[in-house]
Formats: structure tokens, sequence, C-alpha cells
């Protein structure tokens, strides 16, 4: 327990303001102008555009080919042009989108559910189209209830002028469709009370259910029952959660399952004047810490799991939490990643959240203002929870290696066959890497989940043995893991031999990185033994161009520079080009990766390639 624990019966506190009105000019007038600037060129990508509707036909094209993106697109959209026009309209307060706001947050109001067609699944007898009676609370009802709730803190006088039914309108379906619903159920799998274990959808949506209830109900004993059951579920998720801060579900997923927590604690704090603080808890600290362990510099991440190595990136919103724990060292990395990345590049997810726009207005200034000419990237990090490890050359990502490994286990949430695996960057720029996820489909969180290729093994740098790749589940763990860093380097060792499919032949699969910081060199080994003669594939994948000979693979960034892996014995190399149209892994990496395949046949071998 963290959240309830040692915590005595408290007030709550009515009505918090949470955002500014537009009527509160000293702070309005007085936030960065580039953060004006930044709102006002993301309100111009939907200038001459009518918002387009929202029609049954696009909802039900989830049931019936599986299609997510062409619903989302349009929904996101309303919601990103929403808050957008909210912040210039209450930076100028000349009435230039009030009109614009007005139509946006009735469009929004009237849509029949919030819910996603993905995620409508909570509803008995829910079929391609929602109940307009029954809701399935999910990540963006939620979150499109907190943007409600923003209007409606930020404009609530404005829109009574043109009209009170607005302000009435949007306060019912804040109590109905979310206030009471979350009161009154507690099915819901990721409130944690079932054998479930829950994953980011908890903080995610209990920072929104807090933030809507903090600034809309108007009952306190009503308020404090959402306060009490928010510190359960929480305590629930958090009771799971690693001490050691570790996000299994990766990076791009942090955003979503450490900030949101941060938002929680943040949101505690406030609603109980102080009663409840732990933003001093160890494991808290070292949440909000995770993602500069796990950066690699220039806006890319280490992208385990369903993650893009180009990730969301919130430096506003991770000041504020530097700001609010007083550490110094998260306020450092986030005036960091605001100078090293284009973090408005990927604005059109960042758009729809209103608290880290927000943020973007509230602490623009002051993150600019920030010094932190002391900070520099750890060259050694190793998160032992989730068995994940980071080493690099020096500070400065442009110079040198970068290596990043991992062991875990095949069970992990937004799981992908990929016990073992590593990526490998020089001078920044990527050459042994891992995709990602694609654009989710109705594919990608069903049974059918490990037929696509980027959840394989076979399509990461891992062995296939025996025509067998890794199997997912739980159960497939790396064994005998083990990590040890110094000055001069780092070694990281696993086995793999009970991680694939069909392994009675494996009796040992023992793949050992080690990273030579002074010789500037990566020598793995892999050391392994099977019953018989088998035929194995050690698979790599990489943006580069591919140059192969029977022990050497030379991997050729067109910008100049290069990669080479050199083998201490022959391999039969094969390349395959993987070419793709998904919006996603474009992207990140263009229009195709090459996947390449070094195949030979053993009993027994110690194989070791350099990695130079």
């Amino acid at each position: 327990m963290i959240c309830k624990e040692n915590v005595k019966d408290f007030k709550v506190n009515t009505h918090c303001q949470l955002f500014h009105p537009i009527e509160e000019r000293d702070f309005w007038d007085n936030i960065d102008p580039d953060a004006i600037s930044y709102f006002e060129s993301n309100v111009k990508l939907y200038e001459g555009k009518t918002p387009p509707h929202l029609t049954a036909s696009l909802y039900r094209e989830f049931a019936i080919n599986g299609n997510r993106s062409n619903f989302q697109d349009v929904y996101f959209g309303r919601r990103a042009e929403l808050i957008n026009k909210v912040l210039v309209e209450c930076a100028y307060n000349d009435g230039r989108y009030l009109n614009d706001i007005l139509d946006l947050t009735w469009m929004i109001l009237e849509e029949t559910t919030w819910t996603l067609p993905a995620h409508n699944r909570e509803v008995d007898g829910i079929d391609s189209l929602p109940d307009f009676k029954n809701h399935s609370l999910d990540l963006f009802l939620a979150e499109t209830a907190c943007t409600m709730a923003f209007v409606y803190c930020t404009m609530g006088k404005k829109l009574d002028e043109l009209s009170r039914v607005v302000s009435r309108r949007i306060k019912w379906r804040l109590g109905h469709d979310l206030i009471d619903d979350y009161l009154a159920r507690s099915d819901y799998w990721w409130m944690g009370f079932s054998e479930k274990i829950p994953n980011n959808w908890n903080p995610w949506v209990n920072s929104n259910v807090l933030a809507v209830a903090m600034i809309v109900e108007d009952d306190a004993q009503k308020l404090k029952r959402i306060v009490d059951k928010v510190i359960e579920t929480l305590d629930i998720y958090l009771k799971h959660y690693p001490e050691d801060g570790g996000c299994d579900e990766g990076p791009s997923y942090w955003n979503q399952a450490g900030l949101s927590m941060l938002e929680c604690m943040w949101l505690l704090n406030i609603v109980s004047d102080g009663e409840i603080n732990r933003f001093s808890e160890k494991k808290v600290v070292n949440t909000s810490e995770y993602l500069m362990k796990v950066y690699i510099g220039g806006g890319r991440c280490v992208n385990f799991a369903d993650s893009s190595c180009n990730i969301l990136l919130y430096p506003s919103t991770m000041y504020k939490f530097g700001e609010i724990m007083g550490n110094q060292k998260l306020a450092d990395f986030s005036k960091y990643i605001s100078e090293d990345a284009n973090w408005h590049s990927h604005n059109d997810e960042m758009m729809s959240k209103s608290i880290r726009m927000y943020d973007i207005a509230e602490y623009s200034s002051k993150l600019k203002e920030h010094k932190n000419s002391e900070f520099k990237l750890e060259c050694d990090c190793w998160i032992p929870s989730i068995e994940v490890m980071t080493s690099r050359t020096e500070s400065d990502f442009k110079k040198g290696l970068f290596i990043a490994a991992k062991g875990g286990h095949n069970g992990e949430s937004h799981n992908h066959n990929d016990v073992g695996n590593f990526i490998v960057y020089k001078n920044g720029i990527p050459y042994l890497i891992d995709s990602g996820n694609m654009t989710y489909t109705k594919t990608t969180f069903s049974s059918e989940r490990y037929t696509l290729w980027t959840t394989q093994s076979a399509y990461h740098n891992l062995p296939t043995v025996g025509g067998y790749e890794q199997a997912p589940g739980r159960e497939y763990a790396a064994e005998e893991v083990s990590y040890h860093a110094d000055d001069g380097g780092v070694v990281f060792s696993l086995d793999l031999k009970d991680i694939f499919y069909e392994n009675d032949i494996i009796k040992k699969w023992v793949r050992t990185i080690r990273f030579d910081r002074r010789k500037q060199e990566i020598r793995v080994t892999e050391d392994f033994e099977f019953t018989k003669e088998s035929e194995f594939t050690l698979n790599y994948l990489t943006p580069q161009t591919v140059l192969t000979s029977e022990s050497k693979i030379t991997l050729l960034y067109d910008g100049g520079g290069e990669l080479s892996l050199e083998f201490n014995q022959s391999f039969d190399i094969a390349t395959e080009k993987i070419e793709f149209d998904d919006k996603l892994l474009k992207a990140n990496w263009g229009d195709n990766l090459y996947r390449i395949k070094a195949t030979q046949r053993a009993k027994a071998a110690i194989v070791e390639y350099i990695i130079k």
C-alpha cells in the first residue's frame, strides 16, 4: 500500500481549480510566446477544414475488418482541434475561436459514446455499434471526459454567454458516463479486483477520473467516495509495479503507466490538501526516472515491447514533476529532452491530452529558464525487475556505441517474443534495431497476436533453432541472467534454452554480450549445445544497407558511417527485404527494413562475433 498507508481520514477539497479560466489574465497574458506559437501551429492543421463526421459505418469498421485507425483519426482529431483552439483562445481572449469551440464541444457531446470501437467490449449484448444507454469505461472515454472538464473549467463562463445549456450538458454527461459508472462498477479488469494484473489502463483511467471529479463534482461525500476508490484501485496497481520503476510495457506506455501514476499522486495530493504525499517513496522516485534510463538520444528510446523508438515526449509535464518532487535530476532531464529532441514532431497524439497540453502553457517558461549544464546521460543502467540493460561509450549519444539488451519473459504486458534481444546504435545512428509495434488493428490484441511479424522472435536479433521460434507465455523466461558493469564496460549473460516452442533438443543456449568501452567493440558469444545436430539461424534486423560475406555482415548508413559484425566461423547468410505501408513503422524506419539470416548446422558450438 502506497496511497492509503498511514493516511488519516481527510476531507476532500471540492471544486479544485486544475486549470486557469480564461478570465485569469495574470496567468494567460504571461505564458511563453513559444508555447502560444506551438498551439497556433497546431490549429493551422485544421484551417479551412470542417470536422468530419463520426458515422455508424466508421464505428463498425473495427468489427467488420479490424481497422481501428479510420475511426480513431477523426475521433482524436476532433479533440486535438478543440484543445488547441481553447489554448489559443485563452492566450488572446479575442473571441477568434469561440464559435469553433462551441461547435466542437457540442459535436463531442453529441457522440453516442466516447468509448473506442476496439474497447467497446464490457457491455452485455454489445455488437458492432455502441449502446447509447450503456458505456464501457475505457481509456479514451476517461480522457475525453477530462477534455470536457478542461473546456468547462477554462471556457465555462464564455460558453454560458452563448448558452447555459452547454455547461449543464457537460456536467450531466461527465456525471452519467464517467463518475456514476466508476462508482457503480468494480468489474472492469483494469481496476484490479479480478485475478488479472492491471497495466497502464489503471493509472491512465484513474488520473482522468480523479481530475474530472475534482473539477465538476459538487457533492463532497461523493467526491470522497471517488477519491477512496481511486486510492484503492491505484494501490492494487502499485502493489504489482516494481520497486525499481521498470516498465515492462516499454517507454511509449510509460507515458501512460508511470507518468499517469505521477499525475494520480499529484491530484491526490491536491484533493487531500496535502494529506496524501507519496512523492518521496522509492518506487515513485524510481518510476519518475525510468525514461532517462532507456533514453538513447535524439528523441529515440529503447523500444522493447509495444513501443516506437521515436516516442512522444512530455518535457513540460516531466519538468512539473521534477519541480513538485524536488527532483533536480528529473528537472534536468526534462530540460535535456526539450532541447535534444524534436518533440513537437509527434504532436498528433500529444494534442489529445488536455492536462499535458495545459502543462506546456504553465511550465514552458520555467523549463526554458531552467539551467542544467551539469546533466549527462548515464553510461550504464540496469533495471533488474525487467532485466533490461543499457550501456554507451559516453554521455554524448552521437559519439561511439550504444547497446541495450533484455532478459525477462514472454508474458509481459504488450509482450513481444523477444527474450535475449539487443539493439545497437553507433554515433547516434540505429544499426541493429527492434522494429517496435505497428499500427494497432483487431489482430493486435487477439489470439492471433503472434501472427504479426513484429511480435515474432525471428524478426528480432535472436536465434531460431530447428525452425522453431520463441513461444509466448510467462513460463518462457530467461534463466541464469547476470549483469556486471564497471568503468571498462558491461557483461550481460542469459540462458535461452527454455524459451522456444520445441525445446527438447536444446540443452543450453547461453548468450553473453560484452561491451568493451576502451576498445569500442561489442563481443557477442552464442554458447549452445543440442541433443542432436540441428539447423540454427541467427537473425538480425536493420534499417541500413546490408553487405555480406561468409563470415562478415556490414551495415552501411547512407549518411556516412557503418557497423560490422565479424564472425569466428562461416555462415550461410541471406538478406530479406521487409516492405510495409504501415504508418507507424514508416514514421520510425522509412519504407522498409532488412532481416539478415545467418544459418548453420551443428550439435554444439561457441559462435562469437564482434560488433564495431
